[in-house]
């Protein structure tokens, strides 16, 4: 086979497995990056820092709903240290809540859960079963601001993935972690969402 045909296959090889992975997007209906996408709009982007300033001042969660097809941001919900509920009329009228962002008010560094989407969050979500509804936490790390999101692929694609046995697993774990050390808890409780969060195809974005 001379170097012409070699590249020729190479090039042939790359196109099949390229057209593959489009497949495989479509089929999901969205892109892993799409959850994210919302954060691009300058507007959009300055509510989430105020969310932030707000949340860190405060103490307790805060958050607003995603709006309508482009994902807008909705009016300002104020929760609690560690809960906050999705309040409908905080988006225009005629806008459906297509998302929800809220913040973590204390940094990683001082609860290494604040990283990660509760099982609560998780829950929720499920529960709603609306394909392409995203969700999305905020929390500081090292001092800089992060926004994470993933996009709900619909109730029957979440029943073929690994998602719900793993979830179950979290629940399980926090409902026996008084027996556990805080390292154990947390070690087992990583290694658990990661996996979910690569079956949901996070997006991970720093505001600056």
């Amino acid at each position: 086979m001379s170097l012409e045909e070699v590249r020729r296959e190479i090039e042939e090889r790359f196109r099949r497995k390229l057209k593959e992975e489009l497949e495989k997007l479509e089929k999901r209906g969205l892109h892993e990056d799409e959850a994210c996408a919302w954060l691009k709009d300058k507007e959009a982007l300055e509510k989430v820092r105020k969310a932030f300033g707000h949340a860190t001042t405060l103490g307790v969660e805060v958050g607003f709903p995603l709006c309508g097809r482009d994902r807008k941001p909705g009016d300002f919900v104020f929760g609690e240290e560690a809960e906050i509920i999705i309040e409908e009329g905080k988006c225009p009228a005629g806008a459906p809540i297509t998302g929800f962002f809220h913040v973590h008010p204390e940094s990683v560094e001082e609860f290494w859960a604040n990283e990660y989407f509760s099982t609560a969050n998780l829950f929720n979500t499920f529960l709603r079963g609306e394909k392409g509804y995203t969700d999305c936490i905020g929390y500081i790390k090292g001092g800089k601001m992060y926004v994470k999101c993933y996009m709900f692929p619909g109730k029957e694609e979440i029943l073929r993935s690994e998602v719900p046995r793993l979830v179950g697993k979290m629940m399980e774990l926090v409902k026996r972690g008084r027996g556990l050390a805080e390292e154990e808890i947390a070690h087992e409780f990583k290694y658990l969402m990661q996996k979910v969060e690569g079956e949901l195809h996070v997006c991970v974005v720093e505001v600056k």
